[in-house]
């Protein structure tokens, strides 16, 4: 019994470093082990990036690096509390762009990733 509970542990263990643990943010995917949020966009690269930026601006995060190309983009900024925020965005088709937004360097932020999403989602519906 000891081992079967061993062995059930082991795997479970090995499956969330492998996998992480993704749990939904309205349309949005957040792993606990990246501390990403992350979710497909229909909308190209330039419109994505656009309406990050502006996100960005609406939350009184200056970037501190800024890049893109036709394939994707990045854009990196702080907080006021000097956590280190990641936006980057992944052409998957002509219309669709990947979007991944970290918060943090080790755990991540879920709330401030989820906050600078909706912002983006509603820059994106403008």
């Amino acid at each position: 019994m000891k081992r079967m509970l061993l062995v059930l542990t082991l795997v479970g263990g090995v499956a969330l470093l492998l996998g992480g643990c993704k749990t939904p943010v309205e349309g949005a995917g957040y792993n606990y082990v990246s501390g990403n949020l992350s979710v497909t966009l229909n909308a190209d690269v330039q419109k994505s990036y656009d309406a990050s930026l502006k996100a960005l601006e609406q939350l009184q995060l200056t970037p501190t690096e800024k890049s893109k190309d036709a394939l994707g983009a990045r854009i990196l900024a702080k907080t006021s509390a000097d956590k280190k925020v990641k936006v980057t965005l992944t052409r998957v088709t002509d219309t669709t762009t990947g979007l991944v937004v970290g918060v943090g360097t080790v755990v991540g932020d879920k709330d401030i990733a989820k906050t600078i999403y909706d912002k983006i989602m509603e820059n994106l519906k403008q």
